[in-house]
């Protein structure tokens, strides 16, 4: 994916909400063939050093996770049994745009994740692909934010997982990670791991991304970074993508 801002205009918020956000609603709709694609947030991280690893709550200091995990959550939709939740917390995020939407729509949640320059030599993102991993190597973990207590899967490790980095990763080699897709909740074929039905999976084929519901990654500390390297910074997009159809939506602009 390639974007017509400059590296320096990830500094201004009005850039990124109004040219960026837009640059990657086009991006997953064209890629994945959605019928629309509703933003959440986005996250800024540029590391440095001298900061705590994870470092939370403080605006502009956002750090690379250095912890394997998948998906933050809300407590209270781990215990929602169907897609409706997502609809009702959609209406809450959008009242003025959600009329018409069938909650049997298909509705992954999709982080797209890209470097702000490369070659990504220092902590690269890295990747785990969902079928070599096992329900039972998750354990559920508290996220506590100043405004917003959610919760992650950790991970054990296991000798069956398969890892997966881009090596010298640039600018326009983008990440697509699925955080939710509501037909895991009804369809056990969707994943064999469906058990952890917010989890992560990365594919970068449109009908990958459609079959799979988790998926661990990590920003891990590179063996091969060269002396003096400029440390890592990213953007992460979270956009709520929509399969339906329904074209009833009002006043969407999606």
């Amino acid at each position: 994916m390639r974007t017509t801002l400059a590296y320096e205009d990830f500094e201004d918020s009005k850039k990124i909400t109004t040219v960026y956000l837009e640059e990657v609603r086009n991006f997953l709709k064209k890629s994945l063939g959605a019928s629309y694609a509703l933003p959440r947030d986005y996250q800024v991280r540029r590391r440095n050093p001298d900061l705590p690893r994870n470092d939370r709550g403080v605006p502009g200091k956002a750090q690379p996770f250095g912890a394997v995990h998948a998906a933050s959550v809300s407590i209270k939709s781990r215990n929602w049994l169907s897609g409706d939740w997502l609809i009702l917390a959609l209406n809450k995020q959008f009242a003025t745009v959600m009329t018409g939407l069938r909650s049997s729509s298909i509705k992954p949640m999709l982080p797209v994740w890209r470097p702000l320059f490369g070659p990504v030599y220092d902590a690269p993102l890295a990747v785990c692909d969902y079928r070599s991993v096992n329900a039972q190597d998750a354990v559920p973990t508290d996220a506590v934010f100043p405004d917003y207590l959610g919760e992650t899967y950790d991970f054990y490790p296991s000798p069956e997982h398969r890892w997966f980095y881009i090596d010298g990763q640039k600018a326009e080699e983008t990440w697509m990670v699925k955080c939710f897709d509501s037909a895991a909740l009804q369809d056990p074929s969707i994943s064999k791991c469906r058990h952890l039905l917010h989890g992560y999976c990365v594919d970068v084929l449109a009908k990958g991304l459609l079959q799979c519901s988790v998926c661990p990654h990590v920003a891990f500390p590179f063996v091969n970074t060269p002396a003096n390297v400029t440390s890592r910074e990213s953007i992460e997009v979270r956009r709520y993508v929509f399969y339906t159809a329904d074209d009833k939506i009002s006043e969407l602009k999606n």
